[in-house]
């Protein structure tokens, strides 16, 4: 039996069940720090799937985001989680949710694309060009919404910046020179206006 969060990670675990408006998930192949550490990110917890040895999913569970800490009992390790029910708690998890699931999905394309590339690059047959630059489009789109510490680890998915009369809205993001930067004030580009030279954009 598994489980699969947000993030694509997958443990291996004896139990899951909700008891008395409480979810516990056991783990017998983890410390209890082990298992605080999986607990600790709200928004990864937001979406549970529980998996067959085969990597079925047969059920899901939503929104027990809210980590109680850990009963020992012998060698198992029983996570606690609850549903928030802080209205504000609840917004700032589902902010969570939504660019963990961003920076997730941007991640997966770009490893789509790099092996696109490799493909391409090494004359494999079966590329299909039009699905590659379909992905790029969609990865690049994706990639906008990444805070920023993430957008720098994929910035190998962001525009080039162009000096021709574009307009930028603040906080797109475009790579100039190999760095990423973020737009701070809304303006159309130009020349002497490069990223790095004026930084009040």
């Amino acid at each position: 039996m598994k489980i699969r969060l947000v993030d694509k990670s997958v443990y291996e675990i004896t139990r899951a069940e909700i008891i008395s408006g409480r979810f516990e998930i056991d783990f017998s192949d983890k410390s209890a720090e082990e298992v605080q550490e999986i607990c600790s990110v709200p928004a990864n917890l937001s979406t549970i799937e529980l998996l067959t040895d085969g990597d079925e999913v047969y059920g899901i569970h939503t929104n027990w985001t809210k980590y109680g800490g850990v009963m020992l009992n012998g060698d198992v390790k029983t996570a606690i989680l609850t549903q928030p029910v802080d209205v504000t708690e609840e917004r700032v998890t589902k902010a969570e949710v939504n660019a963990l699931a961003a920076k997730t999905a941007t991640e997966d394309q770009a490893a789509d694309i790099e092996q696109l590339k490799k493909d391409v690059e090494e004359g494999e047959a079966g590329v299909d060009q039009e699905l590659f630059a379909a992905t790029a489009v969609v990865a690049r789109a994706n990639f906008q919404a990444l805070p920023d510490i993430e957008a720098v680890e994929a910035k190998v998915l962001a525009p080039e910046w162009n000096p021709n009369g574009v307009e930028y809205a603040v906080d797109y993001k475009v790579l100039h020179e190999d760095i990423l930067y973020r737009c701070i004030s809304a303006h159309t580009s130009q020349e002497s206006w490069a990223p790095g030279v004026a930084p009040s954009l």
